[in-house]
């Protein structure tokens, strides 16, 4: 017979927390459809490349409905290596993506304005990046996307 633990009072919380990829899971397992964060003009995304199994950085320029597929796309400038570790700049070079909402995670990370670009946190001994959530939430089609508010 088990009893319920709390997962405050379980031992190996804590190491699950300190590990992204299972706190996401254990954060997200049971979220409601608004638990999960909303797509913002800005926002630094993992996405799918051009070949299997490889993924792109990129930041999002806004987002577009397709009346025929019926959901939400965003345009997505690709983001390629800084100077420094961890660090990615717009590729002003390459052509944006439209990615479907439903496959872009968004990733923590912060802007570096010495690099002029974003340092992505990477999940320690790894190269894998941090998400901020396993997805978006799914949005209506009146939605309108909030763009961030820029302080000067």
């Amino acid at each position: 017979m088990s009893r319920y633990l709390p997962p405050e009072s379980d031992p190996d919380y804590s190491t699950k927390l300190a590990n992204p990829k299972l706190r996401n899971r254990i954060l997200y397992e049971n979220a409601t459809e608004d638990e999960f964060p909303l797509p913002y003009e800005g926002d630094i995304v993992q996405y799918s490349g051009k070949w299997p199994g490889e993924v792109d950085f990129g930041k999002i320029r806004f987002l577009t409905f397709n009346e025929g597929k019926n959901e939400w796309f965003a345009d997505i400038v690709p983001l390629k290596e800084g100077k420094s570790e961890n660090i990615y700049c717009v590729d002003k070079d390459a052509m944006a993506n439209f990615v479907s909402i439903k496959e872009i995670v968004p990733l923590r990370s912060f802007y570096v304005r010495a690099e002029n670009g974003f340092k992505i946190a990477k999940q320690s001994n790894s190269s894998l990046p941090v998400s901020r959530a396993p997805r978006y939430r799914t949005i209506e089609k009146s939605f309108k996307m909030p763009s961030q508010v820029m302080h000067h």
